[in-house]
């Protein structure tokens, strides 16, 4: 009877909803880094792990990782912040939108998430942030 409940096939149901923006961003081929402004541990996991999924399926890099040793990154971060590259895109978190009034960015919304792009993504609506 044990063996019977670890024999059932799952599947993986991602929390990223607004698949045709993903996707977009996954089929761009100029976006090649998602960068996460929070580490790994302090974003939620499910969509977190979606995302790096997203990145290992089209030859993205991701800034950091579970997998990965830890490390302060946060001059890098700032760096990539300061000096938009247009082949990057920025995750942040909902409660660090503040952030984003200081970044001259195209902002959008989705899933629960903030993401940042120095270049418009296809035809998405922006978010603006006002002070």
């Amino acid at each position: 009877m044990k063996n019977v409940q670890f024999s059932e096939r799952m599947t993986h149901e991602s929390q990223l909803r607004n698949v045709n923006f993903w996707e977009t961003i996954a089929d761009d081929k100029q976006i090649d880094e998602i960068v996460f402004t929070r580490g790994f541990y302090e974003m939620d996991h499910g969509k977190a792990y979606d995302i790096a999924r997203l990145a290992l399926n089209k030859d993205k890099t991701i800034n950091c990782f579970y997998f990965a040793r830890y490390m302060d990154n946060s001059e890098a971060l700032e760096k990539a912040l300061r000096e938009l590259d247009e082949t990057d895109i920025f995750i942040f978190r909902l409660e660090d939108n503040a952030m984003c009034l200081d970044y001259d960015m195209n902002y959008y919304f989705f899933d629960g998430l903030i993401i940042g792009s120095p270049k418009k993504i296809g035809d998405f609506e922006t978010v603006e942030f006002k002070r």
